[in-house]
């Protein structure tokens, strides 16, 4: 491509030379534009910048003293408590106890014993102790009163006198002959009885004898002695034992629980 040529004169109008541009020189006046165009447009958004946003006044932020709260003084001591320090071996021991195992209730164990009858005449009491004690039991009694209804048999009232004289020879043929004093008179009784049977049975013995008797009912609180032996884990085995002691003899005989 060839060079153009410019044309150039003088103030005076002299005849125009053709100088030669060449292309490097172009390229740098374009660029020196645009740097300007640049710089221009720099300095417009910049001012446009300082129109649109206020100025912010800047505030001196002082230091503030935070009030730290004081520390709460110790409770005083209440009067008569007494303070107790805790070591930690006696808080390892107290943290090591178990709880209480609860004990159940145990079951009652019932005993049982055999009662050998009650009687009113210590002579029977005595006779039928010594028959048990023989066969290996050890015998104990309790006594109680109780109300029976027995038969006596009168001989007669009499004064004072004549009651004693006549007394006196009852009780030859009547050991359990006694004394009353009844109605301002003195009765004699040649015995009372629980069982009617036997009243009667004496009253014949009597009247063999020449002493004539009527028979009175009445009822009399007697001492009571009740009999009882041997302690059995069951009932069957206490029944063991009663079978036993009914075939040599022993009568009478009950199972009772203590």
């Amino acid at each position: 491509m060839k060079d153009k040529k410019i044309a150039t004169g003088t103030a005076e109008g002299s005849s125009l030379k053709e100088a030669p541009v060449r292309k490097g020189g172009r390229v740098q006046l374009l660029l020196v534009s645009l740097c300007l165009l640049a710089g221009i447009g720099a300095g417009l958004y910049l001012l446009g910048q300082n129109i649109s946003t206020p100025a912010v006044p800047v505030t001196e932020h002082k230091p503030v003293k935070m009030k730290v709260p004081e520390r709460p003084s110790p409770m005083a001591q209440e009067e008569g408590v007494k303070e107790e320090i805790v070591t930690q071996e006696e808080v390892a021991v107290i943290s090591t106890k178990s709880e209480p195992t609860p004990v159940s209730n145990p079951v009652p164990v019932t005993t049982m014993v055999l009662t050998a009858g009650s009687y009113i005449s210590p002579r029977t009491v005595k006779q039928v102790s010594a028959q048990i004690e023989k066969l290996g039991y050890k015998v104990s009694s309790s006594q109680k009163k109780e109300p029976y209804a027995v038969t006596r048999l009168l001989v007669g009232r009499f004064e004072k006198d004549t009651a004693t004289k006549r007394l006196a020879e009852v009780k030859k043929h009547a050991e359990g002959a006694f004394l009353m004093a009844e109605n301002g008179k003195y009765s004699v009784y040649a015995g009372s009885f629980v069982s009617l049977d036997r009243a009667r049975r004496e009253a014949d013995i009597l009247f063999q004898k020449g002493i004539r008797v009527d028979e009175r009912q009445s009822t009399i609180d007697f001492s009571v002695t009740t009999l009882r032996f041997g302690e059995f884990a069951s009932e069957a085995e206490a029944q063991g034992t009663l079978d036993k002691l009914k075939k040599k003899g022993v009568e009478k005989l009950k199972i009772v629980s203590l």
